[in-house]
């Protein structure tokens, strides 16, 4: 076939968008090849909130429903609502009857039922207690009566909420100590019950001898918990304090709600703590043991923490109380809140966000320690005056806390309280983003901001949303750096203004520790080769460490002609290459104990080098980009003699008067980030080593600030590599861009690969191809290639056909002999084609595929000679046929079977014509056919037999006839006549008349009678 090379360009193809749309694809957040904007810590799910100030929040017995109220800078109530365990909320404040204006302080959920809830607090208006309670989750409210009041009086002041499971006839307590104007007192309603009412358990329990006898003897009940198996002991403890009498007493007592009594049990009420000052409380709570039952004095193990002044000193602590024996477990450390699940314990710090733990609270002499200072709820700024009033709460395996005033945050331990990450309702703000980060595998991404007073960093995962994992104090530009190998190592270095020298190191992603290093020097880059090895640049040096930056090696200087070191990357095992800031490159092979410069600047322009290589070895290349206005990218190779110059890629036309502010080469793709102060490019090589094949993508308005020392990170998930910038431009954010097209390239749906297509009957000609495949970028794709080959190998190409495709999820372009104009498919030819995208940037080609064009239908040969049925024919036959049009080889043979299975001829010949050079047999019948084989194989002639000639038998011998005489025989003489008389025979007996005429009468009768019944069967009835 005469070989065809062209280019089709617009309207040279008929194309077919397949399922073609009214109205076009939505953009997808994040769509590929476009800028799309992250999802950070922010309002969506609460993660960020400012102003929350969580004051209280209650868990579930489900492990999944969280509620939590904060309370505004107006002391209005904002209610929230999680289903994940306080991952994300919902604020529901506005829901029918909440009381969103009131000052609301504590909620409960009932311990048997997520729908049941109760909040309390005080009315802003009257400064009197309130209490709301919903059966359904939240979604409505009702108050619970117009005051809380009891016998001796109305509440004037609430301490705690409490609710109990549910008893007979379907009732649940709700419990709120406080005080009266005249004592302690604690009320409950009656929840359930038919004529639900408050009351005060100080007055209404009894009967006498079981009651508090002097109940002036206690100024104020500030705590109050049900017993885990209420609905069978009808138990609760509560925490009363008494100033009255000679010594300040803080003391546990017993409540039956059954019997409406007070310390039926034994030793009751337990003094927990005593002072011989006058003391001021704060707070108080209880925790008991999962398995506390009431009317067994062994279980009865409570935990009480609490937040106390006397004399002039925190006298408040953490006791337990074995049944009525108290103990303490640490003593003057002030606690707000308390949580035990049976072997550990924590405790919540009132004056800040400290978190106590206990792994042996049981014990004697129990060891407490506080959560590690960098991993705590929320931030504690200096010198705040707010009490944190720290609450916690076990579920399940982790630990939920939170904390109020400035900072405040929902946090989750997931080891008993030594570390803490917040999750959600977090007071800051991203005021100032200093770095982000992806891991090389894509699973985790790390965000550094600061809010102009503290700096927190931030991890993201593709499943649960943003965690703050470390808070930092002071505002300095901290930078993020991860290791190649292990994608839980991660450092925090401090790299801002103040030259700072602060390392922070984590080898499990941040999630529960991180150590705390200094660097030999001001950080201005930091790179990792591994979890152990990681180099950090200082000005003009750069320096080593073997154990992840715990200590350093001695500087040493890079070369860079003196200038400072503003980029420093690894390459591998001892491989480093840096980056100066007048336009050089060195790079080190042996781990920074010397350095190799090479000579000259990548231009002469000067300005800070943004620089990476495919590897240092012999032939590999460096790239580089300078951040000097009109600069183009550069490439040295290894290798090069020291007067190489560096060569020109031809980008400049791509970057237009932009500076490079950001490089990365991932698996063969080389990207540089660039801009001119209003606009930003990323520009994209996948033929980088040759030079050329430059693509860019549709520029950002948004400028991105020149983050030192680059603003570009990537990562990479499945065949998607993603970019992401920092803009600073306006509000902090940050950009991605997926580049679904470096690794891969379209996938075709159709015709699948070997396609045979099919030759029309009736024309005589191929039918037309579709070809489709889905649209890699619905929206951003706008222009294809396709090329047809004849080979295998890719190398004899025949078409190009290059044309614009409209947005849409997929692309079809339809190839043959009836498109405008037509592309005839040759019969019998197997064709190979690709696909790649070329707008706006270039892929790799898809897979070869072939199409196999099946062939015409050929004329079948006329058998001629010898013609079928044959006989005698000769031993060596010439076989002849009509020729096939067009034909240009045939196939012949020749057998002595009909099905041609004992081939004794079998030939592939351009003539139309044959005889065998061996003999046949004579005598035997064979077989024949011929067909067309080329160009179009043909179907098979008529078989014809034929039958080899027998050759005639030789002529017979003349016979000769001898005469001989006739011989003489001698005849004996016959011997004389035998005589021999025979008698006559015996005459037969003679057959009597009378018999002969009887046999006739009966035969005669019988004929007779047989005719009268004849007769008879035929007549008429």
């Amino acid at each position: 076939m005469k070989k065809i090379t062209k280019i089709w360009r617009v309207g040279l193809v008929v194309m077919v968008l397949a399922g073609l749309l009214a109205i076009a694809a939505p953009v997808s957040a994040a769509d590929p090849l476009q800028f799309n904007t992250e999802v950070l810590p922010g309002v969506p799910n609460a993660t960020l909130v400012a102003g929350s100030d969580v004051y209280d929040f209650a868990v579930s017995s489900d492990g999944k429903t969280v509620l939590a109220v904060g309370m505004t800078a107006t002391n209005n109530s904002t209610l929230w609502k999680s289903l994940d365990a306080g991952r994300t909320w919902v604020d529901i404040s506005a829901n029918q009857g909440y009381p969103a204006t009131q000052g609301i302080q504590y909620i409960a959920i009932a311990p048997d039922s997520a729908s049941i809830v109760v909040v309390a607090g005080t009315n802003n208006v009257t400064g009197l207690p309130i209490c709301y309670a919903s059966t359904n989750g939240g979604s409505n409210w009702t108050q619970l009566g117009t005051t809380v009041t009891g016998g001796g009086g109305a509440s004037v002041a609430i301490n705690g909420l409490a609710i109990s499971s549910s008893v007979p006839p379907g009732v649940r307590y709700v419990a709120l100590p406080g005080k009266t104007a005249a004592y302690g007192a604690v009320f409950y309603f009656n929840l359930g019950a038919a004529s639900p009412v408050w009351a005060d358990a100080v007055l209404d329990f009894g009967p006498p001898g079981t009651d508090l006898v002097s109940p002036q003897n206690y100024d104020e009940f500030w705590a109050l918990a049900f017993s885990p198996n209420f609905s069978a002991d009808y138990t609760a403890v509560a925490v009363s304090s008494n100033a009255t009498t000679p010594a300040s007493l803080l003391q546990l007592h017993n409540l039956g709600f059954n019997q409406k009594n007070w310390n039926a049990f034994t030793g009751y009420p337990v003094t927990v703590f005593t002072s011989t000052a006058t003391m001021t409380v704060n707070a108080v709570d209880i925790a008991l043991a999962p398995d506390y039952v009431g009317n067994d004095d062994v279980s009865r193990v409570s935990f009480v923490g609490f937040s106390a002044t006397a004399g002039g000193s925190n006298v408040g602590g953490i006791y337990r109380t074995d049944d009525n024996n108290p103990r303490t477990v640490r003593a003057g450390t002030n606690v707000s809140s308390i949580a035990y699940n049976g072997t550990n314990l924590v405790a919540g710090s009132y004056a800040d966000n400290v978190v106590w733990r206990s792994a042996d609270p049981l014990t004697s002499t129990p060891t407490v320690s506080p959560s590690r200072s960098n991993k705590r709820i929320g931030i504690e700024p200096a010198g705040d005056a707010i009490n944190d009033r720290t609450v916690v709460a076990y579920n399940g395996d982790e630990v939920l806390g939170a904390k109020r005033g400035v900072q405040s945050a929902f946090s989750v331990s997931m080891d008993d309280g030594l570390s803490w990450n917040d999750v959600s309702l977090i007071d800051t703000a991203l005021t100032n983003i200093t770095d982000f980060l992806v891991v090389t595998d894509g699973s985790k991404k790390y965000l550094a901001t600061n809010d102009g007073t503290h700096t927190s960093i931030f991890r993201g995962n593709p499943g649960p949303p943003w965690q703050r994992v470390l808070t930092l104090p002071g505002a300095d530009g901290y930078i993020l750096r991860g290791s190649p190998d292990d994608m839980n190592a991660i450092w925090v270095a401090d790299s801002g203004a103040t030259a700072g020298t602060a390392i922070y190191y984590a080898t499990d992603a941040g999630q529960n520790r991180w150590y705390s290093y200094v660097a030999g020097g001001a950080i201005t880059d930091l790179a990792a080769e591994s979890k152990d090895v990681v180099y950090i640049a200082t000005t003009t040096k750069v320096m080593k460490s073997s154990n992840a930056g715990f200590t350093w090696g001695p500087p040493v200087t890079p070369e860079l002609a003196g200038n400072a070191v503003m980029t420093v990357i690894s390459l591998g095992s001892n491989k480093l290459i840096a980056g100066g800031a007048a336009g050089f490159v060195s790079y080190s092979l042996d781990g920074n104990a010397t350095w190799v410069k090479i000579p000259k600047p990548i231009v002469g322009t000067a300005g800070n080098v943004q620089v990476i290589a495919d590897g240092l070895d012999t032939g590999n290349f460096i790239y580089a980009a300078s951040s000097a206005n009109g600069t183009s990218v550069y490439r040295w190779t290894v290798g090069d003699p020291p007067s190489a110059d560096w060569k020109d890629l031809g980008a400049s036309g791509s970057t237009g008067t932009s500076g490079a502010v950001g490089i990365d080469y991932v698996k063969g793709a080389l990207y540089i980030a660039t801009t001119n102060g209003n606009t930003t490019y990323l520009i994209r090589s996948l033929n980088a080593n040759a030079g050329g094949g430059w693509r860019w993508n549709n520029p950002s308005t948004s400028a991105f600030a020149t983050l030192t020392p680059s603003v570009l990170k990537s990562g990479t998930a499945g065949n998607d590599i993603t970019l992401y910038f920092v803009d600073t431009t306006g509000t902090d954010s940050v950009k991605s861009y997926i580049d679904n097209l470096a690794l891969i390239g379209p996938s075709p749906a159709t015709p699948p690969d070997k396609f045979q297509d099919p030759m029309n009957p009736v024309t005589g000609r191929a039918q037309d191809i579709t070809f489709n495949w889905p649209n890699p970028s619905p929206v951003n794709v706008t222009y294809y290639e396709i090329d047809l080959y004849s080979d295998a190998a890719a190398r004899n190409k025949l078409v190009t056909l290059a044309s614009p495709f409209s947005p849409g999820p997929s692309a079809s372009l339809l190839l043959g002999p009836f498109t405008n104009p037509a592309f005839e498919w040759t019969p019998g030819t197997t064709y190979y084609w690709r696909v790649r995208v070329t707008t706006p940037v270039l892929s790799q080609w898809s897979a070869l595929r072939s199409i196999t064009v099946q062939p015409g239908q050929a004329m079948v040969p006329i058998i001629g000679s010898p013609a079928n049925g044959s006989m005698s024919v000769s031993p060596k036959p010439a076989f002849s046929w009509s020729p096939v049009s067009g034909a240009t080889k045939y196939a012949f043979q020749l057998a002595s079977d009909a099905q041609f299975v004992a081939l004794i001829t079998d030939a592939t010949l351009a003539t139309t014509g044959i005889q065998p050079a061996s003999p046949l047999e004579a005598g035997k019948t064979y077989f024949w056919r011929v067909r067309s084989l080329e160009p179009v194989l043909g179907e098979w002639s008529a078989i014809a037999n034929f039958t080899v000639a027998t050759p005639a038998p030789p002529a017979a011998p003349p016979v000769v006839v001898t005469q001989v005489p006739a011989p003489v025989i001698t005849m004996p003489a016959p011997p004389p006549a035998t005589t021999i008389t025979i008698p006559p025979p015996e005459q037969p007996a003679q057959i009597a008349p009378a018999y002969i005429w009887a046999i006739i009468i009966i035969g005669a009768i019988l004929v007779i009678a047989v005719i009268v019944l004849i007769v008879r069967t035929r007549r008429t009835v």
